[in-house]
């Protein structure tokens, strides 16, 4: 009803007379089969003869694997059908019920619903590329607090990423459910197996990563909202509201009438219900053929201009704008292009043919426009370089020559004060790449776990097993990269736990513990490689040199934390409020408060007693009972002064009050000026063998000159306000001390939020390990998120090559606070142009307003931020002007470059208000390519966000630096003599013969650059390729073709100039 048949475009046969001549074919092939037929003998000859050469061949191993295939379909299609599962829910306040699951049939979502009458919804999926991990067994916190042991092994988890409370954290979040039956437990792990192939920079890749994003998500409502293979009318009109909420109903209906009487099969619901052509069709719609993209497709559909882009001008697109190098542009790679992305849009091409069967029928050879957009939004088109993806980097040079993806505080999901702990931390930094992960590990106050335990010290955060911890640690190292990891260990445990700690360690790990020191032993001069420490566990800890005298280990700082801690949990009160028999102040039951008196430690300190009494127990390397405080005026004061909150039941108000007091007591502390970290308890001979590669000194007061002379094994870690300091007074000095040995530096103590820092200052000195709070996502995250996807998202990037070799006499020192390009370093000229948006606004929400921020991060010199663009209209399709709105730059350090992408929408149902952070998108600048490509968002927390995006043109030319010129002239004065040297100074480039290089234009103001023109003279055909591409950056949008005439009108005026 209200549709046409596929026979409406011309069908030459009908279904009647197709068959008959089907049979009689198939009778005539019978025929001369037995004609042909020879003896027995033959035939079995040569069968016999094909299967030796199978053998020969080596056959067998793709039968093997077809029919693994096959299995494997299998089990998939297994779970098409519904099964009665137990869900646990997310709220701790919710008991498990029964509820119905099963994988739509792209294997693209997991659905569930309550009986067999309810409706699939999008909130009651869940997406399989968003799927971490598939645990067996009832390991999650849900199935803590509801253990069902009887069914232990017919039960799973599902471990996903989950933002918490508003988006300020994320965290791991499990879908926990239990089979009826072993037989369907078994059904479900091995069929999610098969359709989960493993993780891949923190997410699951699927069969479908090749295809249009849009397409998929759109496949993923699609399976939400059909029924019976058709979506209602209702459902349709309420889609596309959601998508756009500001237009008029009567808009929206219109709409959906044009992509139902355009689609193929028919619908029998009453009203314009859609099949799957007739949905995507809708999309389409609503777009409309608009704005600068679909201008810039006009300009190459010349032949058909309502029906598509034909082979020839589909390789003049891909060659002009996308940047397709003309020995890609094969006839095959374009017949697939066409035949790929035109598969989905069918109902569209027969709505461009306007009802025309002989268009319709030419046109399935063109790429429509739908097309297009669909080709530029896949990964054929992807804004990132497909090698730099990969793992292509030279990872045999040593570790002080890699960046390394490093955590701190890894055990917490929240904040430093109150958050809990909880292993599942540990796995989600793992499995997003990170090769440093963070343990401290302290005494047990109540003997309960009988080891120590792990938590930040001097707060109210919870404890986790020691034990626990390294056997997570151990299982989840090696998933994403079988590069080494590094622990970094917070010592604060006694001698007894500490052979604990290093049993654990020996037991759990085995002969993945790095234990021997090659560096040492073969007396080598530089530490090993990533290469050679493949699938090897690193403990790096304090580390004590023989002619030092150890150090005292407490600041007053945990101090006030501990006492605040102690008087929140209820065992001390307010000072000065009641006093003692002995007049020294007390509590409600009579014992004494803690008070300063002078002890045996070092000159200028002072030692706290508990209860008026000495304390015995050894708490610092000196062997004197008791914390250290600074006798300094000011911090004496500060101190008997500190007051909290006075004691009750432990409380929401309490813990605010804590932070705020807390807070205003660190801030007015004055602490020493080298804040490295504690020096912990000295490490026992047995945990002390263990560290090898990663020991950390102290050096007090701080020396460079004795810094060059410690051994390469040791390492050094700094505290945010320290290594600023460095970084900025003495970065040549850091930069020689991180080309040999590792530095790691941490936030400072007062980031009780577990906000983070700018890690591009420490990796412009050459620090290698930047720990930041994973669980935090803010620009800071996402630039360390960006920065480590690239060579694979193997958690070890190669620094630049200015920064990993000394300095040679006669070549200048790399200094991250350069104005001027390096003699070493080509600058490349950056510009990115916005041309149009696609869903930037959450869904069901109306928005007021649209915000799009581009900004470079890397060193000073490099940091530039656009203003904003804003859009206060149609937020589903943002249009913006021609040349308006292009961010333009000279990057000098381009390997240290970070691009950030960010849109911030203002909510109309909140009224004006501050801008909320929608998505985002950071991406090294060597990794991102050039032309006219669409950009995908994320979210916050660094998952994609298919259905959103940016469409932006990309100009990333590389000016060649004096040195790399002054090496090209030489050739070139060899090879061809009529080049010549200007000898007042200026250079005069030859005219290259080999390879084509693109001229470029000094933007005006700017200085003149090294290189101000480079011509190529090649053959006919690349010579027009590269005038197209020297167009692109001279010329302003829309992006129009020059004829060769013209261009060289124009360089004869620059030279008279």
């Amino acid at each position: 009803r209200g549709g046409r048949g596929e026979e409406y475009y011309g069908a030459s046969l009908e279904p009647f007379d197709r068959h008959r001549s089907m049979s009689d074919s198939m009778a005539i092939t019978t025929h001369m089969r037995h004609s042909e037929s020879m003896d027995d003998y033959s035939n079995y000859r040569k069968r016999r003869k094909r299967v030796r050469i199978g053998r020969h061949l080596n056959l067998v191993p793709r039968l093997e694997k077809r029919q693994q295939n096959v299995e494997r379909d299998t089990a998939s299609e297994l779970l098409h059908h519904e099964y009665s599962l137990i869900k646990y829910p997310h709220s701790q306040f919710s008991v498990p019920n029964e509820r119905l699951f099963r994988v739509d049939k792209d294997n693209l979502l997991i659905m569930w619903r309550r009986t067999e009458g309810s409706h699939f919804t999008l909130s009651s999926s869940l997406r399989l590329d968003q799927i971490l991990e598939i645990r067996e067994g009832q390991w999650t916190k849900m199935f803590e607090r509801f253990p069902y042991e009887e069914v232990e092994e017919q039960s799973f988890s599902l471990m996903f990423e989950e933002s918490r409370k508003g988006g300020k954290y994320v965290g791991l979040s499990s879908l926990d459910l239990i089979c009826d039956h072993p037989k369907h437990y078994k059904r479900w792990f091995d069929g999610l197996t098969s359709l989960i192939p493993g993780p891949q920079n923190g997410l699951m890749s699927t069969s479908s990563r090749a295809l249009d994003p849009t397409i998929v998500w759109l496949k993923w409502l699609w399976n939400t909202k059909v029924t019976d293979h058709e979506m209602p009318e209702r459902e349709a009109l309420a889609f596309i509201r959601k998508l756009n909420p500001t237009a008029t109903r009567a808009t929206l209906s219109a709409l959906l009438h044009e992509a139902h009487i355009h689609q193929f099969k028919v619908t029998f619901s009453h009203g314009d219900a859609l099949h799957w052509d007739g949905f995507v069709l809708l999309y389409n719609l609503m777009f409309g053929e608009t704005g600068r993209l679909y201008r810039i497709f006009r300009e190459y559909a010349l032949q058909y201009p309502s029906l598509g882009l034909t082979p020839k001008e589909l390789k003049a697109f891909l060659i002009q704008e996308c940047y397709w190098h003309p020995t890609e542009c094969t006839k095959g790679k374009i017949d697939e292009l066409i035949r790929s992305h035109n598969y989905h849009h069918r109902a569209y091409r027969k709505y461009a043919a306007k009802n025309k069967p002989l268009d319709f029928k030419i046109a399935s050879g063109f790429l429509c426009f739908a097309g297009v957009l669909s080709f530029l939004r896949s990964s054929n088109n992807s804004v990132i370089d497909p090698v730099c993806a990969q793992l292509h980097q030279d990872m045999s040079q040593p570790l002080s020559h890699y960046f390394i993806n490093s955590s701190h505080n890894t055990y917490l999901d929240t904040d430093q004060l109150k958050g809990s702990s909880s292993c599942d931390a540990y796995v989600r930094s793992l499995m997003q790449g990170c090769r440093c992960v963070e343990i401290d590990c302290w005494d047990e106050s109540i003997p309960f776990y009988g080891e120590p335990v792990i938590y930040h010290g001097y707060t109210i955060t919870t404890k986790l097993p020691f034990s626990e911890v390294i056997q997570t640690i151990t299982d989840y190292s090696f998933r994403t990269s079988i590069y080494p990891i590094i622990i970094s260990i917070e010592n604060h445990c006694s001698p007894e736990n500490q052979k604990k700690m290093a049993k654990e360690f020996k037991n759990s790990m085995g002969d993945i513990l790095c234990r021997e020191n090659e560096v040492e032993r073969n007396g080598l001069e530089r530490l090993p490689s990533p290469e050679d420490l493949q699938g090897k566990i690193i403990l790096k800890g304090s580390y004590q040199l023989p002619n030092k005298t150890p150090l005292k280990k407490a600041k007053i700082k945990s101090t006030v934390l501990q006492k605040a801690k102690r008087q929140l949990s209820g065992e001390g009160k307010r000072q000065g409020s009641e006093s003692g028999s002995d007049g020294k102040p007390s509590d409600a039951n009579g014992e004494t408060s803690p008070t300063c008196t002078p002890g045996n430690g070092e000159p200028g300190q002072r030692k706290i007693e508990e209860n008026g009494e000495p304390n015995h127990k050894t708490e610092g390397k000196n062997g004197s009972g008791g914390l250290l405080v600074p006798t300094s005026v000011e911090n004496q004061d500060l101190f008997r002064t500190a007051s909290f909150a006075p004691t009750r039941p432990y409380n929401r108000d309490s813990v605010k009050k804590l932070k705020r007091n807390v807070k205003r007591m660190t801030s007015q502390l004055q602490l020493e000026e080298d804040d490295q970290e504690l020096e912990f308890n000295a490490p026992s001979d047995d945990l002390r063998d263990l560290i090898i590669y990663c020991r950390s000194v102290s050096i007090k007061p701080w020396s460079w000159e004795e810094q060059s002379c410690t051994p390469i094994s040791c390492m050094f870690s700094f505290g945010e306000p320290t290594a600023n300091k460095h970084c900025k007074e003495s970065s040549e000095e850091m930069l020689a001390c991180t080309e040999r040995q590792l530095v790691r530096t941490y936030p400072k103590g007062t980031r009780f939020d577990s906000s983070n820092y700018d890690p591009m200052v420490m990796w412009s000195c050459g620090i290698q390990m930047v720990s930041l709070n994973y669980q935090t996502p803010d620009v800071w995250m996402h630039i360390n998120q960006g920065f480590f996807r690239q060579n694979g998202g193997c958690g070890y990037v190669l620094k630049p090559r200015v920064m990993r070799r000394p300095p040679d006499e006669g070549s200048m020192p790399f200094s991250p606070y350069m104005t001027e390009p390096h003699p070493d370093i080509n600058p490349v000229q950056l510009e990115i142009e916005l041309i149009s948006g696609q869903r930037l606004c959450p869904m069901k929400k109306k928005t007021s307003s649209i915000t799009v921020d581009i900004q470079t991060f890397g060193i000073p010199e490099d940091r530039l931020q656009m203003d904003p663009v804003a859009s206060h209209n149609y937020p589903f399709w943002p249009q913006w002007s021609e040349a308006q709105h292009i961010f333009k730059k000279t990057i000098l350090m381009p390997e240290l470059c970070m691009v950030y992408f960010r849109v911030e929408v203002v909510l109309s149902s909140l009224g004006p208000g501050k801008p909320q952070l929608y998505a985002q998108n950071c991406i090294p600048l060597n990794s991102m390519r050039r032309g006219l490509k669409f950009l995908p968002l994320r979210t916050p927390g660094g998952q994609l966000i298919h259905e959103s995006g940016l469409f932006v043109y990309i100009r990333k030319m590389e000016q060649r630096s004096r040195k790399t010129l002054l090496i090209h002239q030489e050739k070139v004065i060899t090879d061809d003599k009529d080049s010549s040297v200007n000898m007042e100074g200026s250079l005069n480039p030859p005219v290259f013969k080999r390879s084509p290089h693109i001229r470029y234009r000094n933007r005006p103001g700017e200085a003149t650059t090294t290189v101000d023109s480079i011509t190529a003279a090649t053959n006919s055909n690349s010579f027009d390729t590269d005038i197209s591409r020297v167009n692109r950056h001279f010329s302003s949008p829309p992006l129009m073709l020059k004829r060769h005439n013209a261009l060289e009108e124009e360089e004869e005026e620059e030279e008279e100039g």
